[in-house]
This record gives C-alpha cells, structure tokens and sequence, in this order.
C-alpha cells in the first residue's frame, strides 16, 4: 500500500477479513479484523497493523531510546525513557571495564547525562531493563533534543526510512530517533535546528494525512533548495580528487 493510500481508522472500524498476520492496533473476531485505536491503517502483504496517533510510549524488547540518566545506584544506573517506569541500565550491559572494588559508576555515567540505548527487556510489571552493548549506542554529548509523540515516531521515520533519509540527506545529517519520542540531532546549524524543529511539528500534526512526504520535501526546497547537503558533499570530494598530488623536491 503506498503512503497516499494509508487510511486514518478509529477503534471498532472494520479493516479487513481474512488470513493476516495480525500486529500492533488490530484485533479478530471471526474472520474480521477491527482496529482497536485511532490511527493509521497499515497493510503490507499478509500483514496488518494499525499506527497509533495518540498515546504513552510502551517500552518494547529492541527499541532504540534516548534517555537520560537520573540516579546512580549499586551496580547501575536508573534512566528516564518517558516510559511508565524508570528503566535500569546495569554496569554488565555497558561496553567498558569496571573494576567493582576500586571504579566510580560516575566515572563511566552521572546524573543528567543523555544516553542512546536499547530496550534488553520488559518484564509483566513493566520494569525495563536497558543495553549499551552495541557500537551504535553510546552517550550522546551536545547536540540538541526534540520531544514529539512517540505514536508520530514510524511518521518521523517513514515507510523503509523514506523521511529520516530525507532529512538527513537536506536538513541534518546527524539525527538518532529514539522510539520513546526523543530526537537528537547535532546540526552545528541553528536555521537548520529551527527548521528540523518546524519539520518535526509538522509531521506530528499532520502524520495521518497523506502526501505528507511531498508537502515535507517541498518546504526543504523553498527552504535551503532540496539536495544541497548532497551537492555540497560531492563537490568537496571533487576538490580532494582534483588537488594535485605533492611531490618530494630536492
């Protein structure tokens, strides 16, 4: 299904019959299929699902977050994710060596510090356990955050990451979403933060209509003129190649 044909549908609404592999937003009664929220309708082969619009983060197995530290205790850290419960991040899920006699947690992590991490774990009273055994994830230093819904988060990244590539590709090149609804970027760029920020309010606002990838490519030409993040990139890899190469004098 493409993005213009997506269906915005409210809980009770009938989305289909048949044998699909049933996901998040749905349920079956019968051979029917009924949304169980308001969002949008999502079918891809035998799949179906429908994307929230409104709602509170839920913490799953896998999702990229970004959070913030709040309290060092034995052996971890407590992490705020805008989930329902704070989550812990222990010392054996950080990719560093730490002598437990003689190291400081402060050393490695301290309150306030802004971290990129996974989601290990969430057990039936929501206690969320969190990772940072991955090259990808690290502590984040600088840079700038957004908050939007965490339900607008598959808008912000789009179908196969269509609006992320774009805005990296225009606006930013350095965004990490985290799925609890944090954005981090480092633009080095303040008209270029203020411009994500407007994109991000936008998309937030207008994620259940369609045509939303369009109207964001055509603002980012009125803008700064879409692809010029690219053209600049590849006219300074033009200059490396045609700068003459030194030779030893004697």
């Amino acid at each position: 299904m493409s993005e213009t044909g997506r269906q915005l549908v409210t809980p009770g609404t009938l989305v289909a019959k048949g044998r699909y592999k049933l996901e998040e937003g749905v349920f079956r009664e019968g051979d029917e299929i009924y949304s169980s929220v308001i969002g949008l309708l999502d079918i891809r082969g035998s799949t179906i699902r429908v994307i929230p619009l409104e709602g509170p983060y839920i913490p799953k197995p896998g999702d990229r977050v970004i959070g913030v530290v709040t309290e060092t205790q034995f052996l971890g850290w407590m992490v705020r994710i805008r989930a329902p419960t704070p989550s812990i991040l222990k010392i054996s899920e950080v990719p560093y060596k730490f002598d437990i006699l003689k190291g400081r947690l402060e050393d490695i992590f301290t309150v306030g510090d802004l971290l990129y991490a996974e989601v290990l774990s969430v057990n039936e009273v929501m206690q969320v356990k969190l990772t940072m055994m991955n090259p990808e994830l690290r502590k984040l230093v600088g840079g700038r955050i957004f908050l939007v819904d965490p339900t607008r988060i598959p808008r912000v990244i789009g179908r196969r990451g269509s609006m992320v590539s774009l805005l990296k590709a225009n606006v930013c090149p350095e965004i990490l979403i985290g799925q609890n609804g944090v954005i981090w970027t480092r633009c080095n760029d303040p008209e270029r933060e203020e411009l994500l920020g407007r994109i991000l309010r936008i998309i937030e606002r207008e994620a259940h209509t369609s045509g939303l990838t369009n109207k964001i490519k055509s603002l980012i030409q009125e803008e700064i003129g879409l692809g010029e993040t690219r053209k600049i990139g590849r006219r300074r890899k033009e200059v490396r190649r045609k700068r003459p190469r030194r030779t030893p004098t004697h």
